[in-house]
């Protein structure tokens, strides 16, 4: 490693070495300083599971349901969307949280700002919704979705967790999203 590269990276990892980051913490001091448990493993090969069993669901389920829309009639083609828009908006009539990409709500789940059952919730009206909305033809992506998906399955038992057994952390949901995006 280069003399430079070295002190550049020491400077961010040990207080002291240079004037403008002489303090008692350094910026990586958060991620250093977390107490884990060899428990939570158990609650990570837990979500690996769940997440395995949620990604084949998400699956099947859009593979089927792309089939069936394949198998309808060619005059029909121009209408099968409009049944996953349909779909989508009645989800979205009573409970508007299902709409888009739905990174603020990624983000409250990430600091266990989301109830316990608005993330199940979220979970399965997102994977209902998007696999009917793709599979009907409209446009639309995976990837965006497959974060959401991941990031409520791991919330949700992150708050199972957490509420169980205190000493559980609550970033179960960032796990969820690369197992989810990995399965896929």
């Amino acid at each position: 490693m280069p003399r430079s590269s070295a002190l550049s990276s020491s400077r961010w990892l040990r207080p002291g070495l240079c004037c403008d980051c002489c303090s008692e913490t350094t910026r990586f001091s958060r991620f250093l300083n977390i107490n884990w448990s060899p428990w939570e493993f158990v609650v990570y090969a837990v979500l690996g599971v769940l997440g395995r069993f949620v990604s084949v669901a998400f699956t099947q389920l859009l593979l089927r349901l792309r089939a069936k829309f394949l198998r309808l009639p060619r005059n029909t083609l121009w209408f099968q969307p409009l049944f996953g828009g349909l779909l989508v908006g009645i989800m979205a009539w009573f409970v508007p949280q299902s709409l888009g990409v739905g990174y603020s709500y990624v983000g409250d789940a990430l600091n266990g700002g989301v109830a316990l059952k608005l993330m199940l919730l979220l979970l399965v009206l997102k994977l209902i919704g998007v696999t009917s909305s793709y599979a009907s033809g409209n446009a639309g992506g995976i990837f965006g979705p497959s974060l959401f998906i991941g990031a409520m399955l791991g919330g949700g038992l992150g708050t199972v967790a957490h509420n169980r057994y205190p000493w559980a952390q609550r970033n179960t949901d960032i796990a969820g999203r690369a197992g989810f995006l990995w399965l896929q």
